[in-house]
């Protein structure tokens, strides 16, 4: 009788650690693994970007999703992504130095997702990112809801809400690092990640004329043409 209780039990046991072995295998999910930088987002299933409309400075502009801009010019299609030390983020938009925020006004009972300007430890402004092999979901960390794009859209112009989480893939994103583009791309403001500029140029006298400073390239380009600078030049400030 001992016998046959024995061979139960480790017949039990084998069954145990096989099922175990089975779950370990499984796609894992992973928070709080992103490296701190720059990226675009790209929805799953739209293939389509994350940005704030029409390179908008003004707080409480939502989101939505827009072909990607191939050339990278579109600095209002980026993000820097930064840890907070806890396993969650804060995410800024590159243009406006604004952060993403959790909106208080709701749209049809959909809540939007805004840039707002950033306030250390606030939690509307906390995300989460949740690694699903190549892609993840990003959730705020006040209701763990997802990043969700509203009906499945996959067109231009389609919303962001929060919505409950479901697996679906209009709300999975994969992020692509990027760079600033400091030339011909909208900066809204300076700051220590890209400062102003100097700006100036020479004048069809032959005269030193400084323009102030400017942001971008592009912003002293159009300066200096409406000065009517016979040449123009934009460098670092001492």
């Amino acid at each position: 009788m001992n016998m046959k209780i024995l061979i139960v039990f480790t017949i039990s046991l084998a069954l145990v650690i096989m099922a175990h072995a089975r779950i370990s295998t499984s796609p894992a999910v992973a928070a709080g693994n992103i490296a701190d930088g720059m990226y675009t987002v790209v929805g799953e299933a739209s293939h389509r970007c994350l940005e704030i409309p029409s390179n908008s400075c003004a707080a409480v502009t939502p989101l939505q999703i827009f072909d990607c801009d191939k050339t990278g010019v579109s600095n209002n299609q980026k993000f820097n992504v930064v840890s907070d030390g806890s396993g969650n983020y804060t995410i800024s938009l590159v243009h406006s130095d604004l952060c993403l925020e959790v909106s208080t006004d709701k749209v049809v009972d959909r809540t939007a997702v805004v840039q707002a300007e950033c306030v250390a430890g606030k939690v509307s402004q906390k995300w989460s990112m949740n690694q699903f092999g190549v892609n993840l979901e990003i959730r705020d960390v006040g209701s763990n809801r997802c990043l969700d794009i509203m009906r499945r859209g996959t067109g231009n112009f389609a919303p962001i809400f929060l919505q409950s989480c479901n697996n679906g893939p209009n709300q999975r994103w994969r992020l692509n690092q990027t760079t600033v583009n400091v030339d011909q791309g909208v900066i809204c403001r300076e700051s220590p990640a890209h400062p102003a500029r100097a700006c100036g140029g020479v004048n069809d006298r032959q005269q030193q004329v400084s323009l102030g400073k400017t942001t971008t390239r592009a912003r002293c380009d159009q300066a200096c043409l409406v000065n009517k600078m016979v040449s123009c030049r934009w460098e670092a400030m001492n």
